[in-house]
């Protein structure tokens, strides 16, 4: 049965960040399965590589995050595999690790190709992958994690934030772990190696089961052992909140959970079980949650059909909350009302006005002051892909639209139509 078009727009929207109108008629032709087979779909896909001219070294940091972020956007606006990007960003979030650190963009940008690579596949072999990174290993100290001086932040964040959560370890279990990741360092050109002479080879307690435990295992542990069904639910429930919206019932983590162990932690299977979920479709999932302010700019620039080199998102996505590649902290980026604040709206707003007169350039809503005002609101939901406007927007716009039509600013009518779009509380929605 073909679907809707708020429905087809929605998936667009949460496995991306907002389709074309062509895209949007092409999936509404589709049953939701055969939509979200679709939208999961990265046979098409391969890996892009780095944005050229970005060696190793810590020289010109600013220049080359510029350089990685810019390029970041750029694949987030153009992809063959939307989701792909879409879940890249939320694993940036999850594995949060920031330049601010680690001072090597190569380094940023290597991890950033790390969790792309992996984005759907096995969670343990994302995990294991992630902690032999060289990013992560400077971030969380494991490169100087040695016998006798054990160094316990990778130990402690990969169970509070990377795999089990709080209330499901102890600080013994932390002091175990950290022990069994020593000798995961660097080598003098900051890749990674192992040096078996710093590795603590004495037996170590984890979860009540004594062995010599080595930090691969413990990772295995945490995703298939004693820890698997706290791990699974607080993966289910993370990727959730991401993708459909916050505070999820605890049936409704406990199914998808099931889910995930059943596929040995696919992130596939549970990224396909999170959308195939009734509840995935429902107004309350479709109206809850707030666009990230990356979210937020991908769309902004797919819909004018701007670039980044004359946008410059660089200039306003901090002052907007979000600075890629530049989390707040290990915990990375909180979701949804953590993007509402008055500063933060500032934010978007300054991007907004920045871009109006970009668009007016370009010939965005040059007829618009000759349409009737409800003719000229229903062309800038087109153009923001607002396909379902509440009625207070609706009356909202025509009603600036009828002012600004006879005053004498009338000229700033098609710029200020941009800003008027972009800053709808119905754009500000994923």
């Amino acid at each position: 049965m073909p679907i809707s078009r708020s429905d087809a727009a929605h998936l667009l929207s949460r496995t991306g960040f907002g389709g074309t109108d062509g895209e949007i008629i092409a999936l509404m032709a589709l049953g939701w399965e055969a939509a979200v087979d679709q939208v999961l779909d990265t046979s098409g896909w391969s890996p892009p590589g780095p944005p050229p001219g970005l060696p190793y070294g810590n020289d010109d940091t600013y220049q080359k995050w510029v350089l990685v972020n810019t390029w970041w956007i750029d694949q987030m606006r153009s992809s063959a595999a939307p989701i792909v990007e879409k879940l890249t960003l939320f694993w940036h979030g999850h594995f949060a690790t920031s330049a601010d650190k680690v001072r090597d963009m190569r380094l940023m940008w290597d991890q950033n190709d790390l969790l792309r690579r992996n984005c759907l596949g096995s969670f343990r072999d994302l995990c294991q992958a992630v902690a032999l990174d060289p990013a992560m290993l400077i971030w969380l100290d494991n490169e100087t994690n040695v016998a006798g001086e054990v160094q316990e932040n990778w130990g402690r964040e990969l169970m509070e934030l990377f795999t089990c959560g709080i209330g499901n370890y102890t600080e013994n279990d932390v002091i175990t772990v950290a022990r069994a990741w020593t000798g995961h360092n660097l080598n003098e050109q900051n890749q990674y190696a192992y040096h078996s002479e710093h590795h603590d080879n004495g037996s170590k307690s984890l979860f009540g089961s004594s062995q010599n435990w080595s930090g691969p295992a413990t990772i295995d542990e945490l995703c298939f052992g004693s820890r698997a069904v706290a791990t699974s639910k607080f993966i289910s429930r993370k990727l959730w909140s991401f993708l459909a919206a916050p505070d999820p019932s605890d049936s409704l983590v406990d199914a998808l959970a099931t889910v995930f162990r059943s596929s040995s932690l696919s992130i596939r299977e549970l990224v396909k079980a999170i959308l195939l979920r009734p509840e995935f479709r429902s107004n309350e999932v479709k109206t809850g949650l707030v666009r990230s302010p990356t979210e937020f700019v991908v769309a902004t620039l797919s819909r004018t059909g701007l670039g980044t080199g004359d946008a410059h998102p660089e200039w306003y996505m901090k002052d907007m909350g979000q600075r890629l590649f530049w989390p707040p902290n290990v915990a990375g980026w909180k979701d949804n009302a953590y993007w509402i604040s008055s500063a933060s709206f500032w934010g978007r707003a300054r991007w907004a006005t920045h871009l109006r007169w970009q668009t007016r350039d370009a010939g965005l809503f040059d007829n618009i002051e000759n349409l009737t005002p409800s003719d000229g609101a229903s062309q800038i939901f087109d153009q923001f892909g607002i396909f379902e406007p509440s009625a207070n927007t609706r009356s909202a716009l025509e009603a600036w639209l009828t002012t600004e039509r006879t005053g004498s600013d009338r000229w700033a009518l098609a710029p200020n139509s941009t800003v008027m779009g972009m800053l709808s509380p119905d754009f500000q929605l994923a």
